[in-house]
């Protein structure tokens, strides 16, 4: 059994630690606690009460006509997943990239991919009712979550390879995120599958915004000759030691 003398260091280390953490990540966690608020307000609602939040707070393009910013916010903090699968993503994908790029890059990402992948794909829902592939009823259908935000962080994780890996990798999630386009037992696609291979598209392409954060190739070791390693020998190893007396 640990004695309290060694508990007690432990305990202090592993709060230090937590709280470096937690404030390396400020952005991820004020979105938890919105999404927490709002997980626990929709427990407390009837079916009907839920389901008419839900419709408006979602980017459909009957809201988005009308309260385009109102919507475009409230649908990101609104969505019907368990609290241990926000916890499980946020940690997995958004605290990562946010400690990463820092705040604001990361929320220009997964916000980028956000609006970009709900207008593309609400493009696509009013091009197919304008040609009367759907009906008109879909102006006003659900689309709310944080599944377009995952897709740009996933996305943009793809430069935390090296050149190679991160080709591989790029290959990989665009495999996945197009199977219902390819795959009929999984189609047909969606305009959420639409939006959400927009927004990692989005994420893969934020490459100017991270250029200076991406994981570059292995350079090849400097060769030095003798002379040089002879000199960089003789260089004092802290302030403190003195120089190497001249020889003769």
């Amino acid at each position: 059994m640990l004695s309290t003398t060694h508990l007690r260091p432990a305990l202090t280390g592993f709060a230090r630690r937590a709280g470096a953490y937690a404030r390396s990540v400020p952005g991820t966690l004020v979105w938890l606690t919105a999404l927490a608020v709002t997980t626990l307000l929709a427990g407390t609602m009837s079916d009907d009460q839920l389901a008419a939040v839900l419709t408006s707070q979602s980017t459909n393009l009957d809201n988005l006509a009308s309260r385009p910013i109102e919507v475009m916010i409230g649908s990101a903090i609104w969505d019907g997943h368990a609290a241990w699968w926000f916890l499980l993503v946020f940690a997995a994908f958004h605290a990562r990239v946010e400690r990463w790029l820092g705040t604001w890059r990361w929320l220009t990402v997964v916000l980028g991919a956000h609006v970009i992948g709900t207008l593309i794909s609400q493009g696509v829902v009013a091009i197919a009712i304008a040609r009367g592939a759907l009906p008109t009823s879909m102006a006003g259908t659900d689309d709310y979550g944080v599944s377009y935000t995952l897709a740009g962080a996933i996305g943009v994780l793809a430069y935390r390879f090296a050149p190679t890996g991160r080709v591989w990798y790029a290959a990989a999630v665009l495999a996945v995120y197009s199977v219902p386009f390819w795959l009929p037992a999984f189609g047909p696609a969606t305009f959420t599958d639409i939006g959400h291979l927009t927004a990692l598209v989005v994420g893969l392409g934020a490459y100017p915004l991270v250029a200076r954060f991406a994981r570059r190739a292995r350079t090849a070791p400097i060769a030095y000759s003798s002379d040089q390693l002879g000199q960089v020998s003789n260089v004092p190893r802290s302030r403190t030691e003195p120089m190497p007396s001249p020889v003769g």
